[in-house]
């Protein structure tokens, strides 16, 4: 197979298992088909030291986790995700990841009623909220554990 081919496969299958991990209500794969597509394309990513792609790739691991009900599982992505961008120059795309992580992380505590572990990832973004706009979903999160 040609590789202009190949690669539009894996374009293709990307698009596919990203849209059954943020957008399917019901699923036509296994989700942990979908979950493993994008941990294997995170080291692939990792191994080209091509961390902008690994991010986005766990990001959409720990989503599948957190649909699956794995909330253990989500919470090591989202806090591998995070390492990752520890080692990123601040720019604006890594704060808005950051945010979204930490939103993430919210969920994931309120969910089993660690309200004051979400509570800190709520303010956490809070803190770094430059408009009214980056801030109301931590708020509203804020708000649904008052």
């Amino acid at each position: 197979m040609p590789a202009r081919l190949l690669a539009q496969e894996k374009k293709d299958k990307a698009l596919f298992y990203y849209n059954e991990i943020w957008h399917s209500n019901e699923s036509k794969v296994s989700i942990d088909s979908a979950i493993h597509f994008f941990e294997n394309l995170s080291e692939k990513y990792l191994q080209k030291n091509d961390t902008v792609r690994a991010i986005n790739a766990l990001r959409s691991v720990s989503q599948g986790y957190y649909r699956k009900g794995s909330l253990f599982e989500s919470e090591l992505s989202v806090v591998e995700t995070l390492k990752l961008l520890d080692d990123r120059p601040l720019d604006s795309i890594s704060k808005k990841t950051q945010k979204v992580l930490h939103i993430h992380l919210g969920m994931l505590y309120r969910k089993v009623n660690d309200y004051d572990s979400a509570i800190k990832q709520y303010s956490f973004v809070l803190k770094f909220s430059e408009t009214l706009n980056d801030s109301i979903t931590a708020l509203n999160n804020l708000a649904n554990i008052y």
